[in-house]
């Protein structure tokens, strides 16, 4: 019994010491909640204001991942394209602008796989961290920001996955667009 109490102390520490290190007391959303996209519909979703990232994975340009949400997609039809990503207070990009930032990863065989290598460190192919309320992601094409990770990844093969993580670094309450 004594063995069991001090196991648990143990976790409970080690957990606290984990909240600590990450500035965050929110609940941590791992990459195995993304929610699929597709690219041919827009999407304007309710921000993110109390959601930490896990700690471990290598988030590239993105010195803080605060409120992040992870979407994936699955390549249907292979080729080149670029992703719009704003934040705003308002619904469908009115009111004033919000900082948003992304990380994208890929490409992957499937969801799982993808999740497991980012769990394991493979780092983003393009990101964006910077003061900006809209974000350009490119596959195939530019994207993400200078001073971060700008890269033009190679253009989309069929059946290929992309996680992207992206995240409310003001912690405000707003909507997410992307299309």
């Amino acid at each position: 019994m004594k063995t069991i109490k001090l196991f648990f102390l143990f976790t409970l520490l080690l957990s606290f010491n984990r909240v600590l290190a990450s500035g965050c007391t929110g609940t941590e959303v791992p990459c195995s909640s993304a929610s699929p996209f597709c690219t041919a519909i827009t999407y304007n979703f309710t921000n993110e204001t109390s959601t930490c990232a896990p700690t471990g994975p290598d988030y590239g340009c993105l010195a803080s991942q605060p409120n992040p949400v992870w979407y994936y997609m699955d390549v249907s039809t292979g080729g080149s394209f670029q992703i719009n990503i704003s934040q705003s207070s308002g619904q469908n990009g009115s009111g004033s602008g919000l900082d948003v930032d992304y990380a994208l990863y890929g490409p992957f065989s499937s969801v799982s796989s993808g999740c497991s290598s980012i769990n394991n460190g493979s780092s983003p192919i393009q990101c964006s961290y910077n003061t900006q309320a809209v974000e350009t992601l490119g596959i195939g094409l530019p994207g993400g920001d200078p001073s971060g990770t700008m890269t033009t990844p190679a253009a989309a093969v069929a059946g290929q996955f992309y996680i992207v993580l992206i995240t409310n670094y003001s912690g405000s309450s707003g909507y997410i667009t992307f299309n």
